[in-house]
Order: structure tokens, then C-alpha cells, then sequence
């Protein structure tokens, strides 16, 4: 399980969690396996709109956090792959969820906020990363994706929440095909100014 003992640095714990879209968790499988091969104590999580209601046979630890097993179900409409990549690594897996669980659907920051401390806190993470496939989540300015409202999505809503946690780190895969490349670039160099780009 999740506290299982660990031959590694037991001075560092990290999570590697999906940011908000549906595959995101294939997309933070990949920086979950680079630390594993690294020898790194992680566990890899998924944050989506899903109640914690709607999911069957977990182990809570929160009203909008969970362990997901390969005997997970999650019943709520989507695309859902957390209990088939818990079968496949053979481990526990993170589900945080961003609805307010007094009305079902909703989004409300504080109730992801407080799953996110909370997990943090009770299985000892050191490190928070949250991954997103493609740089939509790097938006800084409407006019960087035409058409569209940035600041809306499931993206936006787990950003937002993240507000104020400490040792949490935002992590893109790649450009994508739903933002400017060019406004990527431009909004990379200003977070490279701001000190605040790691590689």
C-alpha cells in the first residue's frame, strides 16, 4: 500500500499527480516512472471532477481524497483509467476530486484545497507534481488561446486550489494543441525571469 515500507530516501516522498484533463495521469506516468528509476519514493495520483460518492470499493482518507486499488470502480461519466493503471503498477493510486461533495458536480476550491493538504500531511509527501499534457495550463493571458476561456477548466480549478500549499510543482509535458506555441514560449521566458522554471 501506500505506507508500505520503502528501501529508498525516506527524507523524500513525492507525489506525481494528473492536473485536471482526463489522460493526465498517462501524462504523469511518465515523470512517476522517470523518479522510480531514480530510486525515488512516489506514488502517482489523478485529480478530476469525480465525487468521492460515485466511486466504489476505495479507501478514503478525505471527503475529496482517495486510494484507488485495482478493485476500484468509478461510476461518474468520463474517461476514467485510475483503477486500471492501479491494476497495472500494482499499487495504490491518488484520487483527489475537485467537486464540492454537498453538490455533487460543482466545483468549489476549498474541498480540493483542504484533500490536497490533507494528503500531503497524512502520508508524508515532501513533493507535490502536478502534470499536465499539454501547455494549456500555462495560459496567462485570454488572447494565448483564441476562442476559448482559460481560466474556466479542470486545469484552472486544480491551479487555483494549489494556491498556497507549499513545495508544489507544476509540471507540462509538452505544448500541445490547444494553446499558441508562440504564447507558450513567451509565457515559459517570463516564468524563467521570475525564477521560476526548473527544466
Amino acid at each position: 500500500g501506500i505506507n508500505a515500507e520503502y528501501g529508498g530516501d525516506m527524507s523524500e516522498k513525492f507525489l506525481v499527480s494528473g492536473l485536471g484533463g482526463g489522460l493526465d495521469i498517462i501524462n504523469a506516468s511518465l515523470l512517476y516512472f522517470a523518479f522510480k528509476k531514480q530510486g525515488k519514493n512516489v506514488v502517482l495520483g489523478s485529480s478530476r471532477p469525480c465525487p468521492i460518492k460515485d466511486v466504489k470499493n476505495h479507501k478514503p482518507f478525505h471527503t475529496n481524497g482517495t486510494l484507488l486499488t485495482k478493485e476500484s470502480k468509478i461510476l461518474f461519466k468520463g474517461r476514467y483509467c485510475e483503477a486500471l493503471v492501479a491494476e497495472y503498477l500494482n499499487e495504490e493510486v491518488v484520487l483527489l476530486s475537485r467537486c464540492n461533495p454537498a453538490k455533487h458536480k460543482y466545483y468549489d476550491p476549498k474541498y480540493l484545497h483542504q484533500a490536497i493538504k490533507e494528503v500531503k500531511k497524512k502520508f508524508g509527501f515532501t513533493h507535490l507534481f502536478f502534470v499536465d499534457g499539454g501547455g494549456d495550463s500555462l495560459i496567462l493571458k485570454p488572447n494565448d488561446w483564441p476562442n476559448c476561456n482559460p481560466f474556466s477548466g479542470g486545469d484552472a480549478q486544480v491551479l487555483m486550489s494549489l494556491k498556497g500549499i507549499t513545495d508544489v510543482y507544476h509540471c507540462v509535458i509538452s505544448v500541445g494543441l490547444d494553446i499558441i506555441p508562440e504564447k507558450f514560449q513567451e509565457n515559459l521566458n517570463l516564468i524563467s525571469e521570475k525564477g521560476g522554471y526548473f527544466g
